[in-house]
């Protein structure tokens, strides 16, 4: 997995543009996956650098699958100010089984 301290991407899912930004600062002791649907409403995944290293989350087949699992947890991203993070998100990892997406 090559390596940067920050990325930005659009994903698409359910008919809406996402703002994903995966932030790999070698410093920090995780990976934190911030995905906007406005300027107030998010959701955050914070991973451990060992899971990540199984899992790519610059790929958008992951970040689309976290969107999903988001809305599915009940984050409501059409709507102002919804804010939910997942601190513990190795085993969302684990459940999603994120490390097993065709990334082709």
């Amino acid at each position: 997995m090559k390596l940067f301290e920050k990325l930005q991407k659009k994903v698409t899912v359910n008919d809406y543009t996402f703002h994903c930004v995966i932030d790999q600062t070698p410093s920090i002791p995780i990976v934190s996956v911030k995905i906007y649907s406005s300027k107030t409403s998010h959701v955050e995944f914070l991973f451990s650098w060992k899971r990540m290293y199984d899992v790519n989350p610059n790929r958008p087949v992951v970040c689309a699958r976290l969107i999903q699992y988001a809305i599915d947890q009940g984050w409501d991203y059409q709507e102002e100010k919804q804010v939910r993070i997942f601190e513990k998100s190795d085993d969302v990892s684990d459940l999603l089984q994120l490390e097993k997406l065709d990334y082709t």
